[in-house]
């Protein structure tokens, strides 16, 4: 995968590599824990054209970079808008309103995060 995730005692780490690295303009991010508000393996359906195209390049359902949607800071960083983790976050503490991040197991990933931040797992739906 073209980014690494690690699970730290202070926050999620979350280091990018290769073209996605040109992509997103960073080599890293860090979300605190205390800055998560929300955890969901949710698929990201918000893909549309953007402005900042030539800035946070996307080819065909990839995502990459820093976006402003609605008034709303996003970080974006997938291959398939259907695997990926969404962290909504306190925008003061990380940088962002959302973080979207790719995920091979995105159900599992969405768990530990949720853990390690100290929340209560999202209620199913029966």
């Amino acid at each position: 995968m073209p980014r690494t995730l690690e699970l730290r005692d202070d926050g999620l780490a979350v280091s990018f590599r290769g073209l996605v690295r040109l992509g997103t303009l960073r080599r890293r991010l860090d979300v605190p824990w205390s800055a998560v508000r929300e955890v969901a393996a949710d698929p990201y359906v918000e893909l549309e054209p953007s402005p900042l195209a030539p800035v946070a390049p996307r080819l065909g359902r990839a995502a990459h970079g820093r976006f402003r949607r609605a008034g709303r800071w996003l970080f974006l960083s997938f291959e398939d808008p259907s695997r990926v983790v969404r962290l909504r976050l306190d925008r003061r503490a990380a940088g962002f309103d959302e973080i979207v991040i790719g995920a091979r197991e995105p159900a599992k990933l969405a768990a530990a995060i949720t853990r390690h931040a100290g929340l209560r797992p999202a209620a199913r739906a029966a």
